[in-house]
């Protein structure tokens, strides 16, 4: 909470990130904690998670756990999530879920992306030439704070607590 955050967020918070290395798995614990004093409005938010994984050759990774329809956020239009990952290689920024976990594999490694309500939807996106993918939790839509689509909200001084988990395994 800044004067730039501000700008462009207009209202105080309070954000901790608390990572928790586990044996080969990574815990995220997100706190968004509402400052503000009694009798003042809730804190709106939406949250997303954005880490990138390394990747050798797009064309070799494979995805499951995601449902059959997701939302391509270049246009903001509903399609079959096979359709969408098909893809992979000439870049996709694709919304899905809810969903309790989504599982990237190539042909060495597997990370699974363990999720938790609200924390529940999942982004996969990709920037061809760059060789990786982002396999991101999130809350909401893009757009939210207008939308109010899966809004949520921390009352004045209170917390809310988000968390995931990263589960990585050799193949």
């Amino acid at each position: 909470d800044t004067a730039a955050t501000r700008v462009v967020f207009p209202h105080r918070f309070q954000l901790d990130l608390e990572l928790r290395p586990e044996p080969q798995a990574l815990s995220i614990l997100a706190r968004v904690t509402n400052p503000a004093g009694a009798g003042e409005p809730p804190l709106p938010f939406s949250l997303g998670l954005h880490p990138y994984f390394a990747v050798a050759d797009l064309a070799a990774v494979r995805l499951s756990g995601l449902p059959a329809q997701a939302v391509d956020q270049t246009i903001n239009a509903t399609a079959a999530t096979a359709t969408l990952l098909g893809e992979l290689t000439r870049g996709v920024d694709v919304l899905a879920g809810p969903t309790p976990a989504v599982r990237l594999e190539t042909d060495d490694i597997a990370i699974t992306l363990e999720t938790q309500a609200p924390l529940d939807l999942a982004v996969v996106w990709t920037d061809p030439p760059r060789p990786m993918v982002c396999l991101e939790p999130w809350t909401a839509p893009r757009g939210a704070l207008s939308s109010g689509e899966r809004l949520l909200h921390v009352p004045a001084g209170e917390s809310m607590e988000l968390a995931c988990r990263y589960r990585v395994e050799a193949l």
